[in-house]
């Protein structure tokens, strides 16, 4: 594209030199010895050296604005996913703007009975479209104390929203910028976060089966494998805020990952660094904590945090139990610690027992303290989906069908790095407890 307006620009500069040249702007008559000029204009050559100048200067434009329009065409077929791996659960159309006044009265005036959840940079509010949609708004503060901080996660968010498209991400449906006002517009998920059903309210336990737990994590694997690897060939998104309260489950308990704020492109080659970055205690991975480096490894990391509360039922940070129990992730690192079990979790057939321990060691692998060692969101996911086609179809008490441990992380189709170096720490042992039973793999 460059050439072409460099070569535009030589032809118009000739021609014009051209048409100055050929022009002769004055024609000499001498009658009665007397010499007097006339002005007879340009000459007709010049002129048709100019009007074939500008014709080729027009067509060297259109066809370098047919370039970059095939060039943008090219990148958004090649950015997206194939269009089975896209769900969109209502009719409105994505991306579509919305006026204030038509959010205002969805969200009956953004009313507090309304409200859905707040964090640090907006709430958000549950709201009915005029054609009866159930939507999710999220209004991000733009106070004066944090202007800067809101509209920059807006930003973000939004131009990450609006090209992304997949059954296990929040779908995003529009937005509205009226004067100061900044909104999202996204599906409707209505049983809300992880963190309302892993850690009920009033001390209530948690009514999670095993089995939904397994599938709430796949799920928000795939959320993050899409992110790392699904989306541009070169590079990678990463979230950088994985946490229960951006876990959203919809009425068949599936899972998707909201709240995309903080994502980060990366390139797949080099890591970085960030000066400044907000994090979520207890999630956070040690390199990004210690020097701000970013790389997919923190999105697995967190993730392995999250598979150890489904597994135990504990917050990531629980300041009720003894001072080296309080960090979850710290406390189950220690290799002569074990993991307690959620009581909560029916561990009578043989293949849940299992398939527990199978869990627990992947969650071991994803909060290991080198990142080089933990495993990739792809392998995650293929060590997941065996640990849940296992629950589903080993039927009750038939231990002929049951996988061990060691089945589900050596069958997984890793890279070549993985494969040399993602390998239990102890093949015959698994660091598992419940209130009396300790469990082993032989």
């Amino acid at each position: 594209m460059g050439c072409l307006l460099r070569l535009s620009f030589i032809i118009i500069i000739f021609f014009f030199f051209s048409f100055c040249l050929s022009s002769s702007p004055y024609d000499t008559i001498t009658p009665d010895q007397q010499t007097t000029k006339v002005y007879s204009g340009p000459s007709t050559v010049g002129l048709v050296l100019f009007v074939v100048g500008l014709v080729i200067l027009l067509i060297v434009l259109s066809i370098g604005v047919w370039w970059c329009f095939r060039c943008i065409q090219l990148r958004m077929t090649t950015t997206t996913t194939p269009p089975t791996d896209m769900e969109m659960s209502t009719s409105i159309e994505p991306g579509r703007t919305f006026t204030f006044q038509e959010l205002e009265v969805a969200t009956n005036s953004f009313g507090p009975e309304n409200e859905l959840g707040s964090g640090g940079f907006g709430v958000v509010y549950k709201g009915r479209l005029s054609n009866g949609t159930l939507v999710a708004v999220k209004r991000v503060h733009t106070a004066h104390n944090t202007p800067s901080h809101g509209l920059k996660e807006f930003e973000v968010e939004l131009k990450f929203l609006i090209k992304i498209r997949h059954r296990n991400i929040v779908s995003f449906l529009g937005y509205c910028i009226h004067l100061e006002h900044r909104l999202l517009v996204l599906e409707y998920v209505p049983n809300g976060t992880l963190t309302q059903h892993l850690f009920p309210p009033n001390g209530n336990d948690s009514l999670l089966t095993w089995k939904q737990r397994v599938r709430i994590a796949l799920d928000v694997a795939l959320g993050l494998e899409y992110l790392h690897n699904g989306i541009l060939m070169s590079a990678q998104f990463i979230h950088r805020d994985i946490q229960p309260n951006n876990i959203l489950l919809d009425d068949q308990m599936r899972a998707k990952v909201a709240n995309f704020g903080l994502v980060l492109i990366t390139r797949k080659i080099n890591p970085v660094y960030v000066s400044r970055f907000a994090r979520t205690v207890g999630y956070t991975s040690p390199e990004y904590a210690k020097s701000g480096k970013v790389t997919t490894k923190l999105d697995v990391y967190a993730f392995g945090i999250i598979l150890l509360e489904l597994l135990t039922g504990r917050r990531a940070i629980d300041e009720s139990v003894s001072r080296h129990k309080i960090h979850l992730g710290l406390w189950l690192q220690d290799p002569q610690e074990v993991i307690p079990v959620d009581t909560k979790i029916d561990q009578s057939d043989e293949k849940v027992r299992q398939s527990v321990i199978a869990v627990s060691d992947l969650a071991v692998q994803c909060i290991n303290l080198d990142l080089d060692n933990r495993p990739e969101m792809q392998d995650v996911v293929h060590v997941l989906s065996k640990i849940l086609d296992t629950l589903e179809t080993a039927p009750h008490g038939d231990q002929s069908t049951t996988a061990s441990t060691t089945d589900f992380f050596y069958d997984c189709p890793a890279s070549d790095e993985i494969t040399e170096e993602w390998e239990p720490e102890e093949a015959g042992t698994s660091r598992l407890i419940t209130d009396t039973l300790y469990f082993s793999i032989s």
